[in-house]
């Protein structure tokens, strides 16, 4: 029986996971930049502020999870953390220059 805490194939695995997790997080966080922006939807400034911050977090974690989960088991969603990426990103540029 062994007593660590997963085998290399379930690690690596989750890598990928957590790549898909962040980028979801930073599509959310430009969905909510997007309700903020073209609609009247007015909340207080620490609701804008928690819902903004996970931006720049999901779209660096995505990446930086995404690039060490290339080469492992979670292959597939480590390219879906990173194309989520890639969106939000896309997305984000798009939103300052039409609203901007």
């Amino acid at each position: 029986m062994s007593t660590s805490p997963g085998s290399a194939s379930e690690r690596s695995s989750l890598v990928g996971g957590v790549s898909a997790a962040l980028g979801l997080s930073g599509i959310a966080a430009l969905v909510w930049l997007w309700m903020l922006t073209a609609t009247t939807i007015d909340p207080a400034n620490w609701v804008r502020i928690l819902g903004l911050a996970f931006l720049p977090v999901g779209i660096v974690g995505a990446v930086i999870a995404g690039t060490a989960g290339l080469r492992s088991a979670g292959r597939r969603y480590a390219l879906f953390g990173l194309s989520a990426a890639a969106v939000t990103v896309i997305g984000f540029v798009l939103l300052i220059t039409i609203y901007g």
